[in-house]
């Protein structure tokens, strides 16, 4: 019998043996490629941190910008709901002058109402004058068709014939600080009021600048802030005058 077909299949078992060991020495090989000597690794490693420190200081910059642009916002925000409220609501204002001595005195800060205010008689208000080009400080005396007198020789005044009782003023008017610009008794337009400062006689008010458009008043002085010591209420010796009337 021919022993060709045994030759045959030991010839084959060797090559797939012979494959084998090839497979395995390749796979060595690689892997020793792949292999990275100490220095290779330590440029690697600093090549990672270069990268990772790279990133962080970009997550950083990051950061700020987002914290930066939250707080710019804010500020923003904060900006318009003054202007707001300084517009609507209310405003601080200081007293420039002693024309409402001995109420008010020069330098002292106010707080100063304006949302759905409509003048009242004896309210002190802020007015921003078209004639005198300032803001000014003074006190309500009579209102739209009301009708005002100052006495010539007393300096009483009166509203509608009735004598104001007046515990603010410093002083009654002089005769020589009546004024020229109204013959009085004298009726008061409408939308407008009739104002006096509570220092009679150094006083630029209706007497010599005219009535005060509803237009020009920005609000009425509600509370004083500054200084410290007189912190409070601006209208105390109106309550008084009220409480001696009634008893």
């Amino acid at each position: 019998m021919s022993n060709e077909p045994e030759n045959k299949n030991w010839d084959g078992e060797d090559n797939i043996q012979q494959d084998f060991y090839e497979d395995i020495d390749e796979m060595q090989d690689n892997e020793t490629e792949d292999d990275l000597t100490e220095e290779e690794y330590i440029k690697a490693q600093a090549y990672s941190d270069e990268i990772a420190g790279t990133a962080g200081a970009a997550a950083t910059k990051s950061n700020w910008l987002k914290e930066l642009y939250e707080w710019t916002q804010a500020i923003a925000v904060a900006v318009v709901l003054a202007l707001l409220i300084n517009q609507f609501l209310f405003a601080i204002v200081q007293v420039e002058g002693s024309s409402m001595v001995p109420t008010l005195h020069d330098k002292e800060r106010l707080v100063v109402t304006k949302l759905l205010y409509k003048p009242k008689q004896h309210d002190i208000v802020i007015i921003k004058s078209d004639v005198l080009k300032k803001h000014i400080v003074k006190r309500v005396i009579a209102l739209p068709g009301q009708e005002v007198n100052i006495d010539s020789k007393t300096g009483d005044v009166y509203v509608d014939g009735v004598l104001q009782e007046e515990p603010y003023i410093k002083e009654k008017i002089n005769p020589a600080r009546i004024g020229t610009k109204y013959a009085y008794p004298f009726v008061i337009p409408e939308d407008t009021v009739f104002v006096m400062g509570d220092n009679r006689n150094n006083s630029q008010d209706s007497r010599s600048i005219g009535v005060i458009p509803y237009s020009e008043i920005v609000g009425k002085a509600s509370l004083r802030i500054m200084p410290f010591h007189k912190f409070g209420g601006l209208y105390h010796e109106l309550k008084e005058d009220a409480g001696k009337q009634q008893e």
